[in-house]
């Protein structure tokens, strides 16, 4: 389920990129002058920052959030190394063995 979220949190920017291709070849072609260029350019620009800040952002947003729910006042250094590679590599199953279930 994580690998999807990844996947799926990533994929507008595979395609924005590939929409950014095909904007300045566009822009190359097409464009009649220097500032019909450099705006294809600026448009292609966008079409891959914008998706990249969004899905940046909720990257370090839920890192954030599970770092801090998982790890609690411990620093990274306190972090046995298999605590560690499980919280980087699948976050919710590391918040399971941080908060097991009461028994």
């Amino acid at each position: 389920m994580i690998m999807l979220w990844r996947f799926l949190r990533w994929l507008p920017v595979v395609i924005g990129g590939v929409f950014a291709a095909v904007q300045i070849q566009f822009a190359s072609e097409y464009a009649t002058s220097s500032p019909q260029q450099g705006a294809g350019a600026a448009l292609a620009l966008a079409y891959v920052v914008i998706p990249y800040c969004v899905a940046r952002a909720l990257s370090e947003m839920m890192t954030a959030e599970d770092f801090q729910r998982i790890v609690g006042d411990r620093s990274l250094r306190q972090l046995s190394k298999a605590e560690f590679d499980l919280l980087r590599d699948d976050p919710v199953e590391a918040g399971s063995l941080a908060n097991p279930p009461l028994s």
